[in-house]
C-alpha cells in the first residue's frame, strides 16, 4: 500500500486501486463506450421526450434515481445521464458508468469560472483550481490541475465548427461557493 500520509486528511492519497466498495458491485449494466453526463435535468427530459431513447440503467441515491438513457447520434451509441451537483455525487455516477463499460465520458452543464461573461455563455475549462474534496481521492495533492490538451482542442473545434462563441478558462472546483468572500475570489483570480 502506498499511502501518502499528511497532517491534513484531505491531502492524503492512496495509490492502491483496490477499494473496499467497488463500482458496479450491485449491477450488471452494459453501457455504450461513450457517455455524456449533463448537469441539466430539464434538457435531458426534453431530449428524451423528443427522441428515441432507451432506459439502460438507473443509479439510486438517497435523494433520487438517475436514469441512464441510450440513444444513437450519427450511428454512434451514446449513454447519457443527469449528473448531480457536486463532485462526490457526480463521481459516483461516473464510476458506475465506467464499471458498466463506458470508456469515454464528457460532462456538460455549468461550472464556476474565474472570468466574467453572461450566464449561458460557453466556457471550456483548461485547468481546475482544486478546492473541494473529491478530486483528492483520485490524484495526488496539488493546487490545480491542467486538463489534457487533446480533449480541450476537440471541444473547441466542435464549438468553432458550429460557429458558437466560447472562452477557455480556469474553473474553480469549490464545494463552498456560499462561503467565498470577495477577497478570496480576487486571490483566486490573481492566479496565486
Amino acid at each position: 500500500m502506498a499511502v501518502c500520509k499528511n497532517e491534513i486528511p484531505i491531502l492524503e492519497f492512496d495509490t492502491e486501486q483496490s477499494a473496499v466498495i467497488v463500482p458496479g458491485h450491485h449491477s450488471d449494466y452494459h453501457f455504450p463506450r461513450k457517455a455524456v453526463m449533463l448537469f441539466m435535468e430539464p434538457e435531458i427530459d426534453n431530449f428524451v421526450a423528443q427522441n428515441h431513447c432507451e432506459i439502460v440503467g438507473k443509479f439510486v441515491s438517497v435523494t433520487k434515481g438517475f436514469y441512464v438513457y441510450k440513444t444513437k447520434i450519427n450511428h454512434v451509441e451514446i449513454a447519457f445521464v443527469q449528473a448531480p451537483l457536486g463532485g462526490a455525487g457526480a463521481v459516483q455516477i461516473m464510476e458506475q458508468l465506467i464499471a458498466g463499460g463506458v470508456e469515454e465520458i464528457i460532462a456538460a452543464g455549468c461550472c464556476g469560472a474565474l472570468v466574467e461573461d453572461t450566464e449561458g455563455s460557453f466556457f471550456v475549462p483548461t485547468a481546475a483550481l482544486r478546492q473541494e474534496g473529491t478530486s483528492y481521492h483520485y490524484l495526488p495533492p496539488s493546487r490545480e490541475l491542467v486538463l489534457d490538451a487533446a480533449p480541450v482542442k476537440a471541444i473547441c473545434g466542435v464549438l468553432e465548427k458550429e460557429e458558437l462563441s466560447y472562452k477557455t478558462c480556469k474553473t474553480w472546483t469549490t464545494d463552498g461557493f456560499y462561503r467565498e468572500t470577495k477577497e478570496m475570489v480576487q486571490y483566486r483570480k490573481s492566479g496565486r
